[in-house]
């Protein structure tokens, strides 16, 4: 079973993620929430993770300003590169692609094209100087034309899909036969609409969209029972 985010829950969980290291964006958020509980007593936080939320994330958080070796992502990447050089692809669209720090892993490790599409500019500004040699595109992956117009032979979808609610619908463009390789996480977070328990629980969700699917679990390092589920798959 998948499981959705309780509203009440994202103070609970503010501290384990993210800004965990970022005081300034943690006093701003428990602010706005102190005063909108004051306002608007029977008000239940509703939170809407739009591209200026995650433009605020991007700008101050200091792990996405870093090189990619001391990214607390650094070992998930890591694996998705090993596969993708494995399989002897060259060319990878990643969506959902950040601040260009796993752009720039891919092109150290065998990738030689490369585009990277986000919804948040901010992110893309920070990928143009992360990973120059990158080609960055924004956009929201359920309405861009990306998939038609640039060339690949996989898709990379890391920690996105439970971050929309219609993950099903950006999973549906991604065309027939392309290599996926995607992960989802075990944890609820600010942003996250879902999360899973197991392995079971991911491949219920995706295993229909994907052939030779697979699903692996992956250790986290920001804190204890971090866990991610890396889908391996061709796309059906």
């Amino acid at each position: 079973m998948v499981i959705k985010k309780s509203t009440s829950f994202v103070l609970n969980v503010v501290d384990k993620c993210i800004m965990q290291d970022n005081m300034k964006l943690k006093l701003k958020y428990r602010n706005w929430r102190y005063m909108k509980s004051l306002l608007y007593p029977n008000w239940i936080e509703t939170p809407i993770y739009d591209s200026d939320w995650y433009d605020d994330i991007y700008q101050n958080e200091k792990s996405y300003h870093v090189n990619y070796k001391d990214s607390p992502y650094y070992l998930i990447w890591k694996e998705i590169s090993d596969r993708i050089s494995n399989n002897n692809i060259v060319k990878v669209l990643d969506i959902g692609c950040g601040p260009g720090q796993f752009a720039a892993l891919l092109l150290d490790n065998g990738v030689t094209n490369y585009t990277g599409l986000d919804f948040s500019s901010t992110a893309i500004d920070i990928a143009k100087i992360n990973c120059k040699d990158g080609n960055f595109i924004i956009g929201d992956a359920k309405k861009s034309d990306v998939y038609e117009t640039v060339q690949y032979e996989a898709i990379v979808c890391t920690e996105v899909l439970e971050h929309i609610d219609d993950d099903l619908a950006v999973i549906a463009r991604f065309p027939t036969g392309i290599h996926c390789f995607c992960t989802v996480p075990n944890f609820s977070c600010n942003g996250h609409v879902r999360f899973f328990n197991n392995e079971n629980e991911v491949r219920d969700r995706y295993n229909k969209y994907f052939s030779s699917f697979s699903v692996v679990t992956l250790s986290g390092k920001r804190f204890e029972d971090e866990k991610y589920f890396l889908i391996d798959g061709i796309r059906n």
